[in-house]
């Protein structure tokens, strides 16, 4: 037996519930519904510290869900500034991470860590690229 609304909303339901319970946080709210990747039908969700420190260098990671609380777990004050979630162990598109990206954007730089997932490096890196060009 499972506990949840429906399939296709489960992730979205899950970082709303992660949200609401830990106020330091935020749910991107300007992409949440709008699908990034209309193939697979994946939501742009960015979790992100609502209150960013902005005279620190930020910290982002992401990647699939379903590894919880890997990635929106670790969003807090002295971890992770923001993560980007993809659908079930699939890697957020590299519109996702640019999202990402500039939610966090500060003068004192950005971190991004990419776990070694061909997708997550190719994803990262496209977006990482882009938001350098």
């Amino acid at each position: 037996k499972h506990v949840l609304n429906t399939a296709p909303s489960l992730v979205l339901d899950s970082l709303e519930g992660l949200c609401a319970i830990n106020t330091n946080l935020a749910l991107d709210s300007i992409h949440k519904g709008n699908f990034c990747r209309p193939i697979i039908r994946t939501f742009c969700l960015v979790v992100y510290l609502a209150d960013q420190d902005r005279s620190k260098a930020a910290l982002l990671c992401g990647g699939g869900f379903g590894h919880e609380p890997s990635h929106s777990g670790f969003v807090g004050q002295g971890a992770l500034t923001a993560a980007v979630c993809g659908n079930f162990f699939a890697s957020p598109s590299a519109v996702q991470v640019r999202r990402e990206i500039d939610l966090i954007d500060n003068a004192k730089g950005t971190i991004i860590v990419v776990k070694n997932y061909t997708g997550n490096v190719l994803n990262f890196g496209l977006a990482k690229e882009e938001y350098a060009a």
